[in-house]
């Protein structure tokens, strides 16, 4: 049974890395998968999120306020996706150095 356990917990943290690497147009730059840092930076996120979800199976709540709760933190999650801070946006970064600072300032 904890086997079982483990493959699910697996499988699901293979499906929601797949959505990310493949179908996400977030994490599209290829930095993502060829810099060490972005890829650690990538997994540790996808991980976090796979447990915030777990969380949210565990609890004894009815199938309506999961999906509620799982409606949140899907919100929460991509709300602090490494893609939305300047720093850990490859494409945000590289688009600094070219444009010589000036993509802060545009509209």
């Amino acid at each position: 049974m904890v086997v079982l356990c483990r493959r699910d917990r697996f499988d699901r943290f293979r499906q929601v890395r797949t959505r990310a690497e493949g179908g996400d147009k977030r994490f599209s730059d290829p930095t993502w998968k060829e810099s060490s840092l972005h890829s650690s930076l990538l997994k540790a996120y996808l991980a976090w999120g796979e447990a915030v979800n777990g969380l949210v199976d565990k609890t004894s709540l009815s199938n309506i306020d999961k999906t509620r709760a799982h409606l949140i933190t899907e919100i929460l999650i991509d709300a602090v996706a490494p893609t939305n801070t300047m720093l850990t946006n490859p494409a945000a970064v590289r688009k600094f150095i070219d444009s010589g600072g000036q993509s802060l300032c545009t509209d």
